[in-house]
């Protein structure tokens, strides 16, 4: 299920989050951060390099609840320029 940074989540349930640049030139570089670490992720560069979508999925556990997930967006010629987006993962169990 793909979720947006405004959903709270269930535990045990495999959610994938979305994270979109438009016009980065050369294209945006996109990572994943859980409380700080590095997390997986797979990235989609549109045919003309003016979109790149990065996706990160986990199954969400109550160990989550609380946990800070970040999207974080740089170009590679501009290195202090970075666009990030935050989200707080609230987890309810059943």
């Amino acid at each position: 299920m793909e979720k947006n940074f405004l959903e709270p989540l269930s535990a045990g349930e495999e959610v994938i989050f979305t994270c979109k640049s438009f016009g980065s030139h050369p294209r945006a570089h996109i990572r994943w951060c859980l409380d700080g670490q590095s997390v997986t992720s797979k990235d989609v560069v549109a045919e003309n390099g003016n979109l790149t979508i990065s996706y990160h999925q986990r199954r969400s556990s109550s160990q989550d609840d609380g946990k800070t997930l970040e999207c974080i967006v740089t170009n590679p010629n501009i290195p202090s320029f970075i666009l990030k987006q935050t989200y707080t993962i609230s987890v309810h169990c059943k």
